[in-house]
């Protein structure tokens, strides 16, 4: 009875498996910029250390707006606002990047683990109750897939903040909470808005960030 109830279970996910078509891989530039098959936005913030950062990370925070990505942008451009990240993702797929890597520089984003930790904002136009949509899931995993190489870290969740991968800013002590600001983190078998920390609420995409529920099982593949 519990093989047939695993084999059922395993039924099920696999027939709500959708796949997530990713049109390529991207890289960074000698300065430092993603490129590739990717629809992505250079900014510079002057939000940030300029030295500092590990000699390669050891892995990606993932946050989530609360908000919409113009707001994050000002806000992020913003240099009383004091916080920052290395990327950004819309809903629609469309992607930021707010500082190059392999040059030092060091985003505010996560406390502790600004120094050690990629950064990437998730918009959810304040509906932190639904799933991320696919072209938002396929971008971030370029991103993800390319700051990997770059650095070397592994492509595996892992909620251990001293552990190296892909982890979400709630995971238990981190990484790295900002101090005064709380977080919340749930496991889940695709990327999915995680509780991050909290920005200007009112201001035009950044606020409190917060978890969004599970996706059904997604494949990405090219």
């Amino acid at each position: 009875m519990t093989d047939h109830l695993t084999e059922q279970a395993v039924a099920e996910r696999e027939s709500a498996m959708t796949t997530i078509t990713v049109p390529g891989k991207c890289h960074f530039d000698e300065d430092g910029w993603l490129r590739g098959p990717i629809s992505i936005t250079h900014y510079m913030s002057p939000n940030h250390y300029t030295s500092g950062f590990a000699p390669r990370a050891k892995g990606m925070v993932q946050h989530t707006e609360d908000g919409f990505t113009a707001g994050t942008v000002a806000t992020f451009l913003n240099r009383a606002s004091k916080v920052s990240a290395f990327f950004g993702v819309g809903e629609d797929g469309a992607a930021q990047q707010f500082l190059p890597v392999g040059r030092n520089l060091v985003a505010w984003a996560q406390g502790d683990g600004n120094s050690d930790h990629r950064s990437c904002e998730c918009e959810d136009k304040t509906r932190t109750g639904d799933p991320m949509p696919p072209a938002q899931i396929a971008t971030f995993a370029q991103i993800l897939e390319a700051c990997s190489e770059y650095d070397g870290f592994p492509l595996v969740i892992t909620d251990d903040v001293n552990g190296e991968g892909l982890i979400t800013h709630g995971d238990p002590g981190g990484p790295r909470e900002l101090q005064g600001r709380q977080a919340r983190h749930a496991r889940a078998p695709v990327p999915r808005r995680p509780r991050g920390r909290a920005r200007a609420r009112g201001h035009a995409g950044a606020g409190a960030a917060a978890h969004r529920r599970a996706l059904p099982g997604r494949a990405i593949q090219r």
